[in-house]
């Protein structure tokens, strides 16, 4: 069950990290909603995982 959620996680940060070093690269912002959403949802997943060995320790 777990297998098939971590292929589309996967699939989803290299998506957003494509899209991300495309914008970085060429500066063309014309999609600046795409952007906005994934900076909120890589900066949100980033801080999961920040936060979760703390968690795990109790």
């Amino acid at each position: 069950m777990i297998g098939p959620l971590v292929g589309i996680f996967f699939m989803f940060v290299g998506g957003a990290w494509f899209w991300c070093s495309y914008v970085f690269i060429t500066q063309d912002h014309r999609y600046k909603w795409i952007e906005m959403v994934l900076w909120v949802l890589i900066s949100n997943i980033l801080e999961a995982f920040a936060e979760f060995p703390l968690s795990s320790l109790g």
